[in-house]
């Protein structure tokens, strides 16, 4: 039998949707939730690996200028996330990136 396993991040990050109408054609931010589903013994070893991708990139940074992205919605940033670290963790499985208690993106393979 496989196990896997999961492991959550946060961070708070800003960002604003121009060409929306709504509430994120303003500039506001997220406290997201990440969590990122590994075949148990890869992401034990990797938490650092994904903790720095999130103080680069995402914590308290303002997404449409660190991904250089125009309008960084949730699925757009669970696709960056997944990508970013498939080809760095062999054994990602998915990812969910929630941007409120009851709103996430799942991204896997």
């Amino acid at each position: 039998m496989k196990h896997e396993i999961e492991h959550s991040f946060s961070f708070e990050s800003g960002h604003v949707a121009s060409h929306k109408e709504g509430p994120c054609s303003f500039p506001h931010g997220h406290s997201y939730i990440l969590i990122v589903c590994c075949e148990a013994s890869v992401l034990q070893d990797q938490c650092d690996l994904v903790q720095a991708m999130i103080d680069n990139y995402f914590h308290r940074k303002w997404l449409n200028e660190t991904l250089k992205m125009a309008a960084p919605l949730l699925d757009d940033l669970a696709q960056w996330i997944f990508h970013f670290l498939d080809c760095k963790l062999s054994g990602l499985k998915a990812i969910k990136l929630y941007d409120s208690p009851l709103n996430f993106v799942c991204y896997k393979h």
